[in-house]
């Protein structure tokens, strides 16, 4: 009979109580182990035949500090065609750059 260490044991116990099968983050938020604890016990669990380890391979996408502004407020090209669609289709890079905020670099032309 193999020998569990505490957090191996709170491991086991919260996966019972999660049916059987979780994530990582399940486990750490339901048994309030730290992440590495959780880590270290499952391994330790998979070496004494206890559990099986799936590992998928996962791919995130986040936006940058641009990328929000652009999520919130639109892209520039976009934030002009409607100025200039408001201004009647005509207005100076100067005025543009004062009502939008940006750089008169920013501005295509």
């Amino acid at each position: 009979m193999a020998t569990l260490r505490k957090q191996e044991h709170k491991t086991l116990l919260t996966l019972k109580k999660l049916r059987g099968k979780a994530s990582t983050e399940q486990i750490v938020k339901e048994s309030g182990l730290s992440h590495a604890a959780v880590m270290r016990a499952a391994l330790a669990l998979k070496e004494k035949k206890l559990l099986k380890i799936r590992q998928e391979k996962q791919t995130l996408i986040k936006l940058n500090k641009e990328g929000k502004l652009y999520a919130e407020k639109q892209l520039p090209e976009r934030r002009i065609v409607d100025l200039l669609q408001a201004e009647g289709g005509e207005t100076s890079i100067t005025e543009i750059s004062r009502k939008l905020g940006l750089s008169q670099e920013a501005v295509p032309l």
